[in-house]
C-alpha cells in the first residue's frame, strides 16, 4: 500500500470497465482500498435551472449518474458542473452549449476529499469520532434503531474502537450502564423544562452568539427558511423567479424556467398540505383550504407569466398572510435565533456523552407541535436550529474527523430540499458538511439507506437482522416490504407509482386492510380521512411500522448487535429459516452458513475500515432469508437490483430507456449529416470531430 493517501473521483457514468469489466473493477477497488467519490457534470441545467430545481439530477438519469456506479461501491455524489446558457454559433447557426464549472461544489468535494485522506495519515489515537443515535420521539425511553439493539451495539462500537487504540477512557462496565448515561444525559426533551434546566448543567451547550456567527455563513435563502418558514420562502422564490423568467427573451427558455418553478411550487405545497393533514391544531381545515387557494393563486401567476403577462400579487399576498397569522409552527419557521427547542436560558443544548475522543449523543428531534412522524421524509420543512447547531458542534467544536449514524431511521438525509444531486442550500449538505460520513444499516432497508448514501453522503455498511424464525406468512409479509423498498428506491414516477399500486393490491388480497386501518385509527382520525383517501407517502410509512411490528412475532432470539458474533442458537435458527424453501447441495449450504457466520465481525472490520479513510466493498442489500447473496453484510448496499423489482416493470424501464437512448442516437445522425454536408460546401470548422467526441 503506498505511503502517500489518496483517493479516486470518477466522473465516469454507467460502470467502470463496462459490461464486462464491471467485477473485475470493483475488485480493484477493493484491492486499492482507497475512497471513490461520484462527481457528475450535469449538461441538462443551467445555474438557474438548478436554483430551480426540486429534483437536482434529472429522475430519467439517475440510473445510470447514480445507481450504476453505486454497483462498484462508488459513493457520495456531487454535482461539479452544470451548463452555461445555449448561445447560437453565428457562422453554422448551431446551438452551441458549455460546461459550467461550479467552484464552490468543486472545492467541497476536494475538501471532503481531503478529510477522507486525513483520516488514512492520522493515528487512531488522535482521531476524534462522533456517533449518532436516535432519540425518535424524543423521551428517555426511546433510543433505538430499526430491528437494532441500540446500546449494544454502542458498547461493541465503543471496545471496538478502543481494541483498534481510539483514546476512549474508561468504557462503561456494560449495555446496561451505557443506557444509565445516555438517559441522563444523552436524550432530547424539548417539552420538559425541569429535565431542560437540570441536563444544562451536564450537557454540551452553545450560547446564542455563537450559532449566530455560523448561521450568518449559510446560504440567505437557508436562514430565511428557518427563520420564516417554507411558505416565506415560497413566496420569495416565486416573485424572484417570475420577474427574471419575464426579463428572458428566449420563449423556450422562459417555459423550461418556469415548468421548473411549477414544480418546485407544487412539491413545497405538497409537503405543506401533507403535514398540515396529520395536524393536531383547531385550525386545521381552515389551514387546507387557504394553502390550497395559495397553490392555485401561484399556479394562475405561473400561467400568467408563461403569456408574458405581469402578475398581480395583491390576492396571493392575502392568502399567504392569513396562513402566517394563524401561528402554526414550523410553516411560520422556527422564528430568531435560538429558537425555542432543546434551549435554556438562551443556550442551545447538545446531548451526549464523551468518552475520551469518541462523541455519543442523540439526533435532534425534527419538529415541534407538528407531529414529528409527519416530517419525517417531508422535503419543505426545515429542521429546528438546535438541529443545525448539534452537527455544527460535532464539526466545529468537537471537530469530529468523522461521523457515524447507527441504523436505520435518521431523519437527515430526509430533511429538505433537492432529491439528489444536491446544492450548498440543501440541508442534508449542511448537516453532513465536509465530515466523512459512515452510516450502519440494516441489510434489508435498501429503499430509505439509498437516501442516506445520496442526500446523506454517507457509506453505508449494512448490518445483519434479528435472527428470525419465519412462518407461511413471512413471504407474504416479505413481498410487502419489498413493494415499499421498491417504492422508495425508483429513481422514475412511473416505477414508484407501479410498486404503489400493486401494493395496495396485495393488501386488499392479503386481508391486511382492517388491520392496518386499526394501526393507523388515531391519524386517520386527525385527517378526517379513509384508507383509500390517504396519499402515497403516508401509506409507505405506515405500512412499513405495520411491518417492522410485525417483525417483531418472527424474534424469538432478540434484537441484532452490530459486530457481535451470534450464537449457535441463533445461525441454526436463521439458517433453517433461509433454507426453508429451498434444497441446496451440501456445499451450497455451508458456503451460506459461512457468509453468515462472518457477517458480524467482518461489520465491525468494515466500520474501523471506513475510519481508516478506506474503501468499503459494494454488495446486494435485501432480506437475507429470501436472498442470500445479501451475505456477508459489512457492505456498502446498492440499490440497481432487479429482485426488487418485478420483471414487467424491468421490461417497461429497458424498453423507456432504449426509446429515449434510440432517439437521441437519430438526433446525432441527424447533426452528423448536417455537418458533412457542411464541410462538403467548404466551411471552416472540425465540426464532424466535435460532435464525434460529444458522442
Amino acid at each position: 500500500m503506498p505511503i502517500t493517501p489518496w483517493g479516486i473521483v470518477s466522473l465516469q457514468d454507467f460502470v467502470i470497465g463496462g459490461g464486462d469489466g464491471r467485477e473485475q473493477v470493483e475488485q480493484l477497488f477493493t484491492e486499492l482500498n482507497v475512497p471513490v467519490l461520484k462527481s457528475v457534470r450535469l449538461n441538462e441545467l443551467s445555474e438557474a435551472d438548478y436554483a430551480l430545481s426540486a429534483q437536482g439530477i434529472p429522475r430519467d438519469s439517475i440510473h445510470y449518474r447514480i445507481a450504476m456506479p453505486e454497483l462498484q461501491g462508488v459513493s457520495q455524489p456531487q454535482i461539479l458542473a452544470l451548463t452555461e446558457p445555449a448561445k447560437i454559433d453565428k457562422q453554422t447557426g448551431a446551438q452551441l452549449t458549455q460546461s459550467l464549472p461550479i467552484a464552490a461544489q468543486i472545492n467541497r468535494q476536494a475538501q471532503r476529499m481531503q478529510r477522507w485522506l486525513d483520516l488514512q495519515q492520522k493515528d487512531n489515537a488522535d482521531k476524534r469520532v462522533a456517533i449518532v443515535y436516535y432519540n425518535h420521539p424524543p423521551g428517555r425511553h426511546n433510543i433505538g434503531a430499526d430491528n437494532l439493539n441500540v446500546p449494544e451495539s454502542l458498547l461493541e462500537i465503543l471496545h471496538g474502537l478502543k481494541d483498534a487504540g481510539y483514546q476512549t477512557g474508561e468504557l462503561p462496565k456494560d449495555a446496561e450502564a451505557l443506557l444509565d448515561l445516555l438517559q441522563f444525559q444523552g436524550v432530547n426533551l424539548p417539552e420538559d423544562a425541569e429535565a431542560l434546566s437540570a441536563m444544562s448543567k451536564v450537557a454540551n451547550t452553545m450560547t446564542a452568539d455563537d450559532y449566530q456567527r455560523w448561521f450568518k455563513q449559510l446560504p440567505a435563502t437557508v436562514q430565511a427558511e428557518m427563520i420564516d418558514g417554507p411558505l416565506a420562502v415560497l413566496q420569495q422564490r416565486m416573485r424572484d423567479a417570475i420577474e427574471q423568467a419575464l426579463a428572458l427573451e428566449n420563449v423556450t427558455i422562459r417555459q423550461s424556467q418556469l415548468q421548473l418553478l411549477s414544480a418546485f411550487m407544487q412539491q413545497t405545497s405538497t409537503d405543506i398540505h401533507h403535514a398540515l393533514d396529520g395536524l393536531r391544531h383547531p385550525g386545521r381545515s381552515r389551514a387546507l383550504d387557504l394553502l390550497t387557494q395559495l397553490e392555485q393563486d401561484y399556479q394562475q401567476i405561473i400561467d400568467a407569466a408563461a403569456q408574458g403577462k405581469k402578475p398581480d400579487w395583491q390576492h396571493n399576498e392575502s392568502l399567504h398572510n392569513a396562513l402566517l397569522e394563524m401561528q402554526i409552527e414550523g410553516i411560520r419557521g422556527w422564528g430568531e435565533i435560538p429558537g425555542k427547542v432543546m434551549v435554556w436560558d438562551n443556550q442551545l443544548l447538545m446531548p451526549g456523552v464523551q468518552f475520551g475522543n469518541v462523541f455519543i449523543g442523540p439526533q435532534p428531534p425534527r419538529g415541534w407541535e407538528i407531529h414529528e412522524e409527519l416530517l419525517h421524509a417531508n422535503m419543505s420543512f426545515p429542521p429546528p436550529h438546535q438541529y443545525l447547531a448539534f452537527y455544527h458542534f460535532i464539526q466545529s467544536q468537537f471537530n469530529a474527523d468523522a461521523m457515524v449514524h447507527v441504523g436505520r431511521h435518521s431523519t437527515y438525509e430526509f430533511l429538505p430540499k433537492r432529491a439528489v444531486g444536491l446544492g450548498e442550500d440543501d440541508y442534508p449538505t449542511i448537516i453532513a458538511g465536509d465530515v466523512p460520513g459512515l452510516y450502519p444499516y440494516i441489510v434489508d432497508g435498501v429503499g430509505e439507506g439509498i437516501q442516506a448514501k445520496r442526500r446523506g453522503q454517507a457509506v453505508i455498511i449494512d448490518h445483519l437482522t434479528p435472527p428470525l424464525a419465519v412462518t407461511e406468512l413471512y413471504d407474504d409479509l416479505l413481498q410487502l416490504r419489498q413493494l415499499i423498498e421498491s417504492a422508495e428506491a425508483a429513481s422514475d414516477k412511473a416505477t414508484r407509482d407501479r410498486a404503489i399500486v400493486t401494493l395496495r393490491e396485495q393488501i386488499e388480497t392479503m386481508g391486511l386492510r382492517d388491520e392496518l386501518i386499526a394501526s393507523m385509527d388515531e391519524e386517520l382520525q386527525v385527517r378526517g380521512a379513509g384508507f383509500e383517501e390517504i396519499d402515497d407517502d403516508f401509506l409507505l410509512h405506515e405500512v412499513g411500522h405495520y411491518l417492522t411490528h410485525f417483525q417483531e412475532t418472527f424474534m424469538p432470539l432478540g434484537l441484532h448487535v452490530f459486530g457481535r458474533d451470534w450464537s449457535a442458537e441463533g445461525l441454526d435458527t436463521m439458517m433453517n429459516s433461509m433454507l426453508d424453501k429451498s434444497e441446496p447441495s451440501e456445499q451450497q449450504r455451508n458456503e451460506i452458513y459461512q457468509r453468515l457466520q462472518i457477517s458480524p465481525a467482518a461489520e465491525i472490520d468494515a466500520l474501523l475500515n471506513g475510519l481508516n479513510g478506506r474503501f468499503i466493498s459494494p454488495g446486494k442489500g435485501n432480506d437475507p432469508i429470501r436472498t442470500p447473496d445479501a451475505l456477508p453484510t459489512g457492505r456498502n448496499f446498492y440499490a440497481l437490483d432487479g429482485s426488487l423489482l418485478r420483471p414487467v416493470w424491468v421490461l417497461i424501464l429497458v424498453s423507456n430507456w432504449l426509446r429515449r437512448y434510440w432517439l437521441a442516437k437519430k438526433a446525432i445522425l441527424k447533426v452528423m449529416k448536417l455537418a458533412i454536408a457542411i464541410n462538403k460546401a467548404s466551411f471552416s470548422g472540425p465540426l464532424i470531430r466535435c460532435v464525434m467526441k460529444v458522442q
